[in-house]
């Protein structure tokens, strides 16, 4: 059996959110940074779900991994339903327009895929105010995400300042969500895949993340999405 199999087992097993603490002395991966490195490539694989909670074993808050219904007990390949992503360099991007409810859409249809319930989604193609997507996960923790895309050159912007204005506002709604005072969601910016001012920025903004965890969901054009937590920076 390998590492992906028995963490994928034991969640399954548990029933419940465990950290990586926790799960390791379950598992094959007998040591917490092994566990950690394998957990996140299944949630990379879209096998689990991984994000800030609170654990089932231990009951303390920190990030936690989760069996998600109707995934299989093995690790799948490339041939199953959730394929491993394709890793992004920082060159080379796509400079193909990606609007903001094609991210929008993708990202609905594959959260629903993971099992999440999804509460609410805005009209993004009038503007409209609030969070884009709300979705509640099988934990019962809820997802405020917030998502951009990537528009067409215009005679007084080029996609890479629409690019940095539209991470200028996606980071004021996550404080301005996170100031509320009942807001115990996790938070998540939707960007498109494989856009190489985007993946720039983040990248530099490890500090942001530091003092407000936010996760990153890098929506492709084929619909896959690739969490990217802020321990992953």
């Amino acid at each position: 059996m390998t590492a992906k199999d028995s963490v994928l087992r034991a969640l399954r097993a548990a029933g419940q959110p465990i950290c990586d603490d926790c799960l390791a002395p379950l598992t094959t991966a007998a040591q917490r940074r092994h566990a950690n490195a394998v957990c996140r490539e299944l949630a990379a694989m879209s096998a689990i779900a991984r994000a800030h909670g609170v654990c089932g074993r231990c009951h303390c808050r920190k990030l936690v991994n989760e069996h998600v219904a109707g995934h299989r007990t093995t690790a799948p390949t490339v041939e199953g339903r959730a394929q491993r992503p394709v890793l992004l360099t920082r060159t080379g991007g796509s400079t193909a327009p990606f609007e903001e409810r094609d991210v929008q859409e993708r990202l609905v249809a594959w959260l629903r895929a993971q099992g999440y319930r999804i509460i609410r989604t805005a009209d993004t193609s009038s503007k409209e105010h609030g969070r884009d997507v709300v979705a509640r996960a099988p934990s019962g923790r809820e997802l405020w995400v917030t998502a951009k895309g990537y528009r067409k050159k215009t005679p007084s912007t080029s996609p890479n300042a629409q690019a940095r204005h539209s991470v200028e506002a996606a980071l004021l709604d996550l404080l301005l969500w996170r100031g509320e005072g009942n807001c115990d969601a996790d938070l998540a910016i939707a960007l498109p895949r494989g856009r190489t001012t985007y993946r720039n920025l983040m990248s530099r903004l490890g500090w942001a993340r530091s003092a407000l965890p936010f996760t990153v969901l890098w929506v492709a054009d084929d619909g896959t999405v690739t969490p990217e937590l802020p321990t992953d920076q």
